[in-house]
């Protein structure tokens, strides 16, 4: 996947790559590793984790992300239908950091969402990221 942000001053594009393997269990649990590369500075991120469907298609969720080497909670409604809503929300009590989008998948590929992102009160974002899912 590709991101790109407009509104949010600091925030640059970015390439992901996601990984995920569902065994088929109780709460359809999902086992996760994704790859993000900031594309200003070449800045690597890691994350892996595990969520479970707690209801149809509403995720529930813990993540560890590095370099911080910091844990998440994550909070996920994604339908599995095109041209729908999503959400999300991600936080770090270590870091005190909220991230959260709401958002609208056009197609299989494209994705527009109104993006928040806190990590205190000096470094509140918000505006628009576009993801486009190859």
């Amino acid at each position: 996947w590709v991101s790109a942000y407009a509104g949010i001053e600091g925030r640059y594009p970015e390439l992901g790559a996601f990984f995920g393997f569902r065994p088929d269990w109780k709460f359809h649990p999902e086992f996760y590793a994704e790859l993000i590369l900031a594309l200003d500075d070449f800045r690597l991120t890691h994350r892996w984790g595990g969520r479970v469907e707690i209801l149809e298609n509403l995720w529930l969720g813990i993540e560890n992300q590095w370099p911080e080497n910091k844990y998440f909670f994550r909070l996920q409604y994604s339908p599995i239908k095109i041209r729908r809503p999503f959400a999300l929300w991600r936080y770090s009590p270590e870091l005190e950091v909220h991230e959260a989008a709401l958002g609208y998948k056009f197609d299989e590929h494209m994705s527009l969402e109104f993006y928040y992102y806190s990590g205190g009160l000096k470094h509140e974002k918000f505006g628009l990221r576009g993801t486009w899912n190859l």
